[in-house]
This record gives structure tokens, sequence and C-alpha cells, in this order.
């Protein structure tokens, strides 16, 4: 079963945008899930961004219309993101449009954030050593000194500099989780 998805945009002063943003919107969500809703948090606008996000509220069953007093857009965001329904969540930028493909882009992280979830759920034991050198070698790409023979992530490489080490580490982790 498709999960469901709640979009937040994040308003204030919107009045001319407004109805533009949320049919775009309504067009979008339903490429992903059928069951979505967008909700629109106002960050105390001073023009009729409120009568028109509410009025839009009452035509579309799935626009909910949320006002606070000036707290911010982060605020409003942790507001609207308790409020809402859906399993997803994507927060998007005020003011800014979305087009499908970045909309779809952010539905699909859903999957590879699952499946990293489903993989770092297995156990992994990590020795002592390898927690050694993995600190000798984070402190080496900080400063980006070379590694010292015993840090080497990869015994392979003639010289093991930061940037030659990296590729090989990613290898060792994946390796790791299976």
């Amino acid at each position: 079963m498709t999960p469901t998805l709640s979009l937040i945009l994040p308003i204030r002063n919107a009045q001319h945008q407004l109805a533009r943003q949320v049919q775009q919107l309504l067009e979008l969500a339903p490429e992903l899930t059928s069951r979505f809703e967008v909700l629109l948090i106002d960050d105390h606008s001073t023009d009729l961004t409120g009568e028109i996000a509410s009025d839009i509220s009452r035509e579309f069953p799935q626009v909910r219309y949320m006002r606070q007093s000036g707290k911010g857009f982060a605020v409003g965001a942790k507001e609207a993101a308790a409020a809402a329904t859906g399993e997803i969540i994507i927060t998007l930028e005020p003011g800014l449009g979305m087009n499908s493909a970045e909309l779809r882009r952010m539905w699909d992280v859903r999957v590879e954030a699952r499946q990293v979830l489903k993989q770092a759920s297995r156990p992994v034991t990590i020795s002592d050593n390898l927690m050694e050198r993995l600190g000798s070698w984070g402190h080496s790409v900080a400063t980006g000194s070379k590694l010292p023979l015993g840090s080497r992530i990869d015994e392979a490489h003639e010289e093991a500099t930061p940037s030659k080490a990296i590729p090989s580490f990613v290898s060792h982790l994946r390796n790791m989780i299976g």
C-alpha cells in the first residue's frame, strides 16, 4: 500500500502566488499517491493570504490552513509537521514553486531511506582496532595529513592519503553492513 503524504507549504504575504502554488501541488501529489494533504502554514501574513488560504481549504478537502503569530517559517513547519497526518512529510521552500521532477525525487528518497534503515538494523560488530584506525583516519582527513602506516583503511594503496582512503573506507563500510 502506498504511504500517505503531507506537503507542508509555509507562506507569508503570498496572496499573488498562493492559488497557483496550491494548484500545482494538487496536480503533482496524485502522481505520487492517492492519499495526500497540503498544509498551508501562514506566518502572520499582513495581506490577503489568510483569506485566500482559507477559501482554498474550504474548496479542496485535502488542503488545510493553519495560522500562527509570526513565529517564523521553521517554527511553523515544525507545528505543521506535528499536525500532519501523512506517513511521509515533505516541507517545501516558502515562496518557491515545485516542479514534478523535484517532488518525485523527494518522494523517492523514502525508498532509499527504508533500504538504509533495513541494512542498518542488522547488528554490526566494530573491533577496537577498527575504531582506533577510524579515529586516526578521521584526524588525518580533517588535518589533510598523510595517514600513518598502521591507520590505513586499505593496505593495497601505495600512498594512503585521505583522498585515496575515502573510497576504500566507504567500500569497507558497505562490506561490513552486507
